[in-house]
């Protein structure tokens, strides 16, 4: 309680808004990782997704203060947040699901999908996966996301074609 993983303000670029974080222990494959477990973070109206990085889940942790992904390079013009990274072992990738919005006034959000070799730089792609939120898992040969307000999706590939299925929640 009295050490939380990430503060605002840890650096002079991210501010006092902390939104959606999604905690990996780095494998072993990734090239020159910055510590054992990476934090990606955002900021609810974001610019760009965040990571903090550390040895020990105790920490310290240190953020990196760049980011990972820039709004500029996210096929969103408004904002970017709540990051969902998962570990693609077969590929040897990591999986980044995001949100944004096109505009301010325009419709509502969207999720979509970043990859990356080394934990530090994502690269999005321009295809639309579903409502904002994404929170994915694999069962079977199946990735199945959950999507703001409790919509399932399901897609036999993580970086495309997901289907919107029933609402749960």
């Amino acid at each position: 309680a009295g050490n939380p993983i990430i503060v605002p303000n840890m650096d002079d670029r991210m501010g006092a808004n902390i939104n959606g974080p999604s905690l990996i222990r780095t494998p072993e494959w990734l090239p020159n990782p910055r510590g054992k477990y990476y934090l990606y973070f955002g900021h609810h109206r974001g610019n760009y997704i965040r990571l903090a990085f550390a040895d020990s889940l105790t920490g310290p942790w240190q953020t990196y203060e760049q980011g990972v992904l820039d709004l500029n390079d996210s096929f969103f013009e408004h904002h970017i947040a709540s990051p969902d990274v998962l570990i693609d072992e077969d590929e040897r990738r990591l999986v980044m699901y995001f949100h944004g919005r096109h505009s301010a006034d325009g419709p509502g959000q969207e999720t979509r999908v970043g990859v990356s070799d080394d934990g530090l730089t994502f690269q999005a792609r321009p295809e639309v996966l579903g409502r904002p939120y994404f929170r994915v898992f694999q069962h079977k040969k199946w990735h199945y996301a959950i999507g703001m307000p409790g919509y399932v999706c399901r897609s036999d590939d993580p970086l495309s074609g997901f289907e919107e299925g029933p609402q749960i929640l």
